[in-house]
């Protein structure tokens, strides 16, 4: 297959525009290659959503944890107070202080 080459302007021709420059299979090697790489940009986008998605949910779940870990040092420093402990046990328990008789000294 020959290109005629016709000269309309000095120094252009008009068949050197369209001579090939590369084979079919280098042709369908760069093609290959670039739907591959458009494939792995489109799956790296996903894959960052995705992360993106986890990672908000993860915040959220502990924050949710913060605020049950909040809620039961509150709840461990009420049971752990003196004065709660007295009222639990003479209410619920029904326990009191000994009198003096029914204490026994041992040595």
């Amino acid at each position: 297959m020959s290109f005629s080459t016709q000269r309309v302007l000095p120094g252009i021709v008009i068949g050197s525009l369209f001579k090939r420059r590369f084979s079919v299979g280098q042709f369908m090697v760069f093609l290959i290659a670039l739907v591959a790489a458009g494939v792995f940009y489109i799956w790296s986008c996903s894959q960052f959503i995705e992360l993106g998605y986890a990672i908000s949910s993860y915040e959220s779940q502990l924050l949710d944890l913060q605020r049950e870990e909040n809620c039961l040092r509150l709840e461990v420093a009420t049971l752990k107070n003196p004065a709660h402990l007295e009222r639990v046990a003479t209410t619920r328990l029904n326990l009191h202080y000994p009198e003096p008789r029914q204490v026994i000294i041992v040595r």
